[in-house]
């Protein structure tokens, strides 16, 4: 018959190694350990990617965006003079329009027939609003 009693002894040390010295507990540590440091890992590698997004961001803004704004500024102070242009040239139009319909009036009361039909006749361009 076989002595089982060697074979018993090992398990028993193999046993009361694992259970009565922490083995179990310091293999589950040594796991949580690992997954620790893959999470902190990762961590460290989103934190990175997060980085260099931010930076292209960064670099796109600056690259594009701040030209874009200033060229936009510029645009605006343009469109403004240009505006302010346009609003001076109607109100001289338009006081040159009165004035001319003034002559005009006045031309046909005070001038004789035959001197008011040599009166130059007013540009077809404005002929409408006089």
């Amino acid at each position: 018959m076989f002595d089982w009693s060697p074979v018993w002894t090992f398990a028993g040390v193999i046993v009361v190694g694992l259970f009565g010295t922490g083995g179990i507990v310091a293999w589950r540590r040594l796991q949580h350990d690992k997954k620790i440091g893959v999470q902190t890992t990762e961590i460290a590698e989103d934190d990175a990617e997060a980085k260099r997004w931010q930076s292209i961001i960064e670099t796109q803004t600056k690259v594009l965006l701040e030209p874009m704004q200033r060229r936009l500024g510029e645009l605006e102070t343009t469109v403004a003079e240009l505006q302010a242009s346009l609003d001076r040239r109607n109100r001289q139009y338009w006081a040159a329009i009165s004035y001319i319909r003034t002559l005009l009036m006045w031309i046909h009361r005070f001038m004789p027939d035959e001197l008011e039909q040599t009166a130059p006749q007013p540009p077809v361009t404005i002929n409408e609003d006089v």
